[in-house]
């Protein structure tokens, strides 16, 4: 395996970041219908047992080779495979991705290697294992159905990887990217829409957006959910000094921004930042408004806060 080649094709995976507003998988992991996040680029990045590891390794910190701990997992992800390339045009001939199955010495008992545990639930071609070498890895073989099938270590084949979901959002947040949102149904003062928030999830706030990312996703979720004529209230506020804005949450200074263009701020200090519509002034901020104003709640809560 050319490892140089594995690094470039890892760091264009890694560039080409896309995020779905449903997936719970880190691109470019793919969800299949149970829930599993995997990778499986078929014949494009391939290397032996150990390699293939690496890869997964490479491709996230917290991924690597498949294992399967229920039927219901195997079903799903058999089902999946075959389903996504039923021909095996895709795959090399002969061959298959590794899973993260390893032999015990020369016994035909396998193991998961991410902890050791006795492989239970088995999907084999007839008469396989048989390879008459030892510590063999475990692939699925598309020409059977993506049956299992024992190979030498240091044969080369695709790699097919896993990592766990993210958490999925709070009742009434919706996922979009790494977070999750929630759009409010009144109109009230900042205060009262910050204790709103809190009480929809344990860490809920008003939105933070503390990157150019998290502003082109909230702006993209805001365009396709949300009343265009409505002003939101965001949790940035002014702190003593004018025109000096901080996250309510954490008290760090607000660094990124997205103000509108033309507007001319006040000398009070003690005002907060809203969105602006979205029909005229496609949800930028401004911070011209008193924290008792009356504006819409737009909350934000960390998919772990169930």
């Amino acid at each position: 395996m050319n490892i140089q080649f594995v690094v470039v094709v890892l760091t264009v995976l890694s560039n080409c970041h896309v995020l779905a507003a449903t997936s719970r998988c880190d691109h470019p992991f793919q969800e299949t219908p149970g829930g599993k996040c995997i990778f499986s680029p078929k014949q494009i990045l391939q290397g032996t047992w150990d390699e293939a590891q690496e890869i997964c390794g490479f491709l996230n910190k917290d991924s690597r080779l498949l294992e399967f701990r229920t039927a219901d997992e195997l079903l799903d992800v058999t089902s999946f495979l075959s389903q996504n390339d039923a021909d095996c045009a895709r795959w090399p001939s002969g061959g298959g991705p590794w899973i993260g199955a390893i032999e015990v010495g020369n016994t035909n008992q396998f193991i998961w290697s991410s902890d050791n545990s006795t492989v239970v639930v088995e999907n084999w071609v007839q008469g396989q294992p048989n390879s008459p070498s030892s510590g063999d890895g475990a692939m699925m073989s598309c020409e059977f159905s993506f049956e299992w099938m024992d190979k030498s270590r240091d044969t080369v084949l695709p790699v097919l990887c896993e990592v766990e979901p993210r958490a999925k959002c709070p009742a009434q947040f919706t996922a979009v990217g790494d977070t999750c949102y929630h759009l409010g149904f009144s109109s009230t003062t900042w205060d009262l829409a910050q204790d709103y928030c809190h009480s929809l999830a344990p860490n809920g706030k008003l939105i933070e957006l503390e990157t150019l990312e998290e502003i082109y996703l909230v702006t993209e979720f805001l365009n396709d959910n949300s009343d265009p004529s409505r002003y939101y209230w965001t949790g940035a506020e002014e702190r003593q000094r004018h025109d000096y804005f901080y996250w309510g949450s954490s008290g760090k200074p607000v660094v990124i921004t997205n103000w509108w263009s033309d507007y001319a701020p006040d000398s009070d200090t003690s005002d907060a930042v809203a969105l602006l519509d979205g029909d005229n002034h496609g949800w930028r901020w401004k911070n011209d408004y008193s924290k008792s104003s009356s504006f819409y709640e737009l909350c934000e809560a960390d998919p772990a806060d169930l």
